[in-house]
Formats: structure tokens, sequence, C-alpha cells
């Protein structure tokens, strides 16, 4: 047993020395001496240069760490700049004990300083595309057989600061910017979930997420739900989403609650402009606080959003909607509902501000073209109903709107809605698919008490009573000038147990009113009963 213990002890010396000795000599090895095999194999696959200023650091214990500064990339030669990306720093450190089994731990990844330059020149050519992919006369090895990508490395936590990326479009002629302050990503294991926290800019304009993903494992074998749960902060917004994507490498399907909201949507679409310019030019009116949210199913093309609400200012809409991507012009399907529905809110009286003057030669209809085509752009069914719409400062009540565009020929049949004691519903179509455009409009109103809307909209009680309307008029044209033109039709108005104010009364001589045989001649003028029915023709 004794000599047993003693050719054990002599082997664990020997085993130890030779490790000590190992150690001793990657230790004492420059390896400086490598920068210059490394850049020259970056050479040969990339045709681009590799400068390494800084030193290569290999520090040997049970927790190798190597380390690498003042690293540069060359752009393509037509680029903006020299450089493609430049690197002040970057160390790893990885665990000695899982090599021993075959399995590559990283237990800490340092990126510091990067820049890096994305771009593409006026013919879309991009910067990373390599002239040499590989080496003259060979072809890059196969993978092994069954695919996959081998031993996963594990990568338990990442930090990154001070990260720039720079993509400019030369075909746009567009830049963006994003800059990253900070990055953390950490995970146990590859079959952990991954936690993350990011803070930047996006084209100067700040924002931070943070959340935790799925497994990086779980990720590149794809083929089952990958849970997302993300909160971010950005252009005065608080966005987030949960719930998972199936396949979202290769076929994703959605299964995800996105919301939405800000204290001010005016102040979130002006911020965003500094990504998007053209929501500059939109000029949005004060709402208050804003909120939305949505469950989004199924496939980028075929989407569906179920539980959608939408909420501003006391205001509220629901529903659903489904979107057909996928073909050669979209579909769109969707049901909306709502118990309050301020438009005033959206588009205050007197319409927006700042929109171009259309063209006038004197004329009481515009010649300028209507934007048919735009109604050929998608397909759509659209069903809304409101308990209450306050449009113009009017109340609007029981709205019923079904609204159909199929191949450019738009439908709003029907509609209803009630107003100032009364009803109005109608019909309306208009198809764009033909050289001059067909315009049919049918609208009936019961009793609508147009003495309220007197005092609504002229501020005056000068008359009141109910009214009954039936228009049935068509027209055709590219402009409203046009339709009007050709307009025909017919129209009935109807109104009786009315009355026309006295004060009224004195600016109308009552000469003239005692020739009109359904209105008496006494104080206020009761109107016993009035009818106008006129047709139109050739406009």
């Amino acid at each position: 047993m004794r000599k047993a213990l003693k050719i054990f002890s002599v082997i664990f010396v020997l085993l130890v020395g030779v490790v000590v000795t190992g150690i001793a000599i990657l230790g004492s090895m420059d390896f400086n001496r490598y920068k210059g095999l490394i850049t020259d194999e970056v050479k040969k696959f990339t045709g681009r240069d590799l400068t390494i200023d800084g030193d290569l650091k290999f520090e040997i214990s049970l927790n190798p760490a190597i380390a690498v500064e003042g690293v540069t990339f060359a752009n393509a030669s037509w680029g903006s700049r020299p450089e493609m990306m430049k690197l002040k720093r970057m160390a790893a450190e990885v665990s000695l004990i899982p090599l021993l089994s075959g399995a590559l731990v990283v237990d800490r990844l340092v990126l510091e300083g990067l820049d890096l330059l994305a771009e593409t020149n006026a013919k879309g050519r991009g910067n990373w595309e390599f002239q040499a992919a590989a080496p003259p006369g060979k072809v890059p090895a196969k993978s092994a057989e069954g695919g996959g990508l081998g031993v996963l490395p594990v990568v338990k936590k990442v930090r990154i600061r001070n990260v720039k990326v720079t993509y400019r479009d030369g075909v746009k002629g567009e830049t963006t910017k994003l800059a990253l302050d900070s990055m953390d990503l950490g995970a146990d294991s590859a079959g952990s979930p991954l936690n993350f926290s990011v803070v930047g800019t996006l084209n100067g304009a700040p924002y931070k997420a943070s959340g935790q993903l799925g497994a990086i494992g779980a990720l590149l074998k794809g083929g089952g739900a990958y849970p997302v749960s993300i909160k971010a902060e950005a252009f005065k917004a608080v966005v987030g989403v949960s719930g998972s994507i199936n396949d979202p490498l290769k076929k994703p399907v959605l299964n995800v609650t996105v919301s939405a909201k800000g204290g001010e949507l005016a102040n979130t679409v002006k911020a965003a402009g500094i990504l998007v310019p053209g929501l500059r030019k939109i000029a949005l009116p004060p709402i208050g606080p804003y909120d939305v949210s949505a469950l989004i199913t199924g496939t980028p093309n075929m989407l569906s959003a179920a539980n959608i609400k939408v909420s501003y200012g006391g205001s509220d809409i629901s529903g659903n909607l489904t979107a057909n991507l996928g073909g050669a012009r979209p579909r769109v399907n969707a049901n909306f509902a709502s118990n309050l529905l301020n438009l005033d809110k959206l588009l205050p009286p007197g319409g927006a501000k700042g929109a171009p003057p259309s063209r006038s030669d004197g004329r009481v209809f515009s010649s300028d073209p209507l934007p048919l085509d735009g109604l050929k752009a998608a397909d759509a069914k659209i069903n809304f109903k409101g308990r209450r719409v306050v449009m113009q400062g009017l109340n609007l009540n029981d709205v019923n709107v079904s609204l159909s565009l199929v191949n450019g020929n738009l439908k709003v049949s029907p509609f209803s809605l009630a107003a100032a004691g009364g009803k109005i519903n109608g019909a309306v179509s208009l198809n764009s698919n033909s050289s001059w455009p067909p315009l049919a409009v049918k609208v009936n109103v019961k009793q609508v008490d147009y003495g309220a809307l007197l005092e609504k909209f002229v501020q005056s009680n000068i008359a009141a009573g109910k009214v009954d309307i039936n228009i049935d008029i068509k027209g055709a044209g590219k402009s409203v000038r046009a339709i009007m033109a050709g307009l025909g039709g017919k129209t009935r108005i109807v109104t009786k147990g009315g009355k026309i104010r006295s004060g009224f009364l004195n600016i109308v001589s009552a000469n003239v009113l005692s020739a009109l045989p359904f209105i008496d001649s006494k104080g206020d003028k009761n109107i016993k009963c009035g009818v106008i029915d006129f047709r139109i023709k050739a406009g």
C-alpha cells in the first residue's frame, strides 16, 4: 500500500510539475509575435487590412484571460472613411476546468470603445461585402455532416461600453447613428434565460431597454416557442413586448402582447421625427395621455391583432384586426367599437393648419385631382360602432359605419347615427377603376332638430323645428369640380310645426313673409308645413 502511495505521489508531483512548467512557458511567451500571422490571415479572407496597435495579452490561471487593444479594420476602398471598425479594447475570461471536457465557458466578455461604420455606395453595395471571401484556389470547408453549430460556447456575462454604430445608406443618402453607452447581458448557461439592459441614443434621441429573452441555445436550435419580455423607453414613450415567438430565426410565428403609452402623442411623434423625418410634418393637437395595447399573433405575412385597446384624453377604441400582407395588394379586416370617441381632440375645429392651399381660379369647387389611386393600394373591410362620437362640438350617438374597399371600389354602406334628436342614415359609393369615376350618395334624415343645430353652429336661436331630408344624387369625375358639374338626382326637404323667431323677422319684411302661405303673420312665425322638392340635372 505504501509503495502504491509513493507511486501516486510521484505521478502527482510530475503532473503538477508539467502544469507549472506549461504555465511558466505560456506566461513567458510573447503573443505579440503572432500579430503578423493574425493580420495576414484576415487579409487573405477579406482583402482588408487589420491593424493591432496595442498588445496581445494572455493571462494563465484557473480562469485564463485574453485581451487585445487598439484594433482597426480597413473600410472598402470607396468608403467614406479609412476605417470600417475601430476598437479600443476587448477582453475575455474563460473557465479552464470546462475546457477539459470540451466545453467553452466564457465567464466574462468585455468590449469597450467600438466604432463601427456600415455603409453602402450609390449602387447599394455594402462595405461588409469582401472582395476575397477565401484564399485563392480554395473553397471554404463545409460544416460537419448534419449541420449544427458544434459545441455552443456559454457566455455568462457580457459588458459593453461606449459603442457607436453608424449606418449610411448611399442610395437614399440617409444616415442612422446608434450609440450604446452601456449594455449588459447575462446567462448562467446556454439553456438559461438571457437578461439584458441597454442605455444609449438613436440619432441623438435617448433610449433605454431591459428585460429577459429565452436561452441562446433555444434560439439557435429553433423550432420552439422563444419567450420575450422587453420594456423600453424611447421617443418619450414607454413600449412593452411580452409573449413568445415560435422559431424566430427561420419561420417566425408571433404570439406577443405589445403596448405603448406616453404623456402626449404629439411629443412622441415629434421626438420620433429624429429617426423618421416625415413625421416632423405632422402637427398633432394636445390630446392628453395615451395608452395602446394589442395581442399580435401570426406570421409576418398574415398578422392578427386582438384585444386592441386605445385610449387618449378620455376617448377609447377597442376591437380586432387581421392583415394579409403576402399578396400583391394587402387585405385588412377590422372591427372597432368605442364608448366615446372625441375627434375634436385629434382634428380640432377648422381642420389642420399649415396645409398648402389648393389651386384656385375663382370658382367655387376645386379642380385638383382627387387621390383616387390610393384606393387601389389595399383592400379593406372595416366596421365601426360608437356610442358617442364628438365632431365639431356635435354629439353623434349610436354611430354605425361599414366600409368596404375592394380593388379600388369604395362602399360605405350602411352608415347610421343619431344627432340633434333625429336619425341619419345612408350609403356612399365611389369606383376609382373607371376612367370617369362614378360617385353615388344617398342620405335620409329623420326629425333632426335644426333649431339645435343653428344654436350650435350659428349661435343663434332664429328658428326652431324638425326636418326630414332625402338626398339621392350621382356624379362622376376625377375632381370635385367635375363631379359637381355633372351632378344629377333629387333632393326633398320637409318641415312642419316649426317656428321662426320674431327677432329674425325684424330683419326680414313682414310683407314678404305674408306672401308665404305656410307662415302666419303674428309674433314668432309658426311654420305649418314646408316642402322643398327639386331635381338636379347636369350640375
